[in-house]
């Protein structure tokens, strides 16, 4: 396991050589991906910390908080715009087209080179804003090493809850025959991880704490650093477990389902 393990990585990081190179050919578009997610991150936190500039107490959420959400979100983002954005949003493509065909006669595994074998580079240079932006809020929260820990650990955990439903809505594309797929779908989910799921209307919350459940991304890690909750806690580990199967599951019925370019 430990031997796979380290393959696996050994690839990924070929596979950020590659695409720095390809990447670094296009100095423009290099440019406007890395200015593209710092603004969204910009914009983001610039609303927040206009909505408390005129309070101090949203709905029970103090502003500390309330950007300790921010920092969740921001670096389980980070990670999937770098390893996990591009490739699911391709896969519509390589459904619709056939050339998913090279990707299952890999001799590695055909989910993991599907939905990792780019890696944005232009993406991973935001990091140079989401870690001093999560420094200055462990400092608002009065942060200790155990609740560091603690961060990293729910992070993770959000991290994969993310990853299982971004390639769930791609592997829905197997069964859908829209062109665009069900991005315009992901794309609102997205906005609703932002937010602290009190919130959020009583219906919604629990079909998101349930069928779609957004709110383990970083609603319910940002809760667990702030109320310390073990129940939260067993409920988000529940949840990735849960979510790991059926998204494994599901990729091997969309094969199943897969036409390829020579059927």
């Amino acid at each position: 396991m430990a031997r796979k393990i380290y393959i696996y990585l050994k690839y990924i990081l070929l596979f950020a050589k590659y695409s720095f190179i390809r990447s670094a050919s296009f100095k423009f578009d290099f440019l406007a991906r890395f200015l593209m997610d710092f603004f969204y991150y910009a914009v983001s936190l610039a609303v927040i910390l206009i909505i408390y500039s005129k309070t101090e107490n949203i709905n029970g959420w103090e502003k500390p908080h309330f950007l300790l959400l921010l920092a969740v979100f921001f670096t389980i983002d980070s990670f999937q715009m770098t390893f996990l954005s591009t490739n699911a949003w391709n896969i519509n493509h390589l459904i619709n087209t056939g050339k998913l065909d090279y990707f299952i006669i890999k001799p590695i595994s055909s989910f993991f080179f599907t939905f990792f074998q780019t890696v944005e580079s232009s993406s991973l240079i935001n990091f140079l804003f989401v870690i001093p932006f999560c420094c200055y809020v462990f400092y608002l929260n009065n942060f200790t090493v155990p609740d560091f820990l603690m961060f990293k650990f729910v992070s993770v955990l959000g991290a994969i809850v993310f990853f299982c439903l971004r390639i769930l809505i791609a592997i829905a594309n197997f069964w859908s025959e829209s062109p665009f797929g069900l991005e315009r779908v992901w794309l609102s989910l997205t906005d609703f991880m932002k937010l602290p799921k009190d919130f959020i209307p009583s219906t919604l919350r629990f079909i998101f704490l349930t069928f779609l459940p957004v709110l383990f991304v970083a609603s319910i890690p940002a809760e667990i650093l702030i109320t310390f909750s073990i129940e939260l806690i067993l409920s988000l580990i529940f949840i990735t477990i849960i979510l790991i199967h059926i998204t494994r599951k599901a990729w091997e019925l969309g094969l199943l389902r897969y036409t390829s370019a020579s059927s």
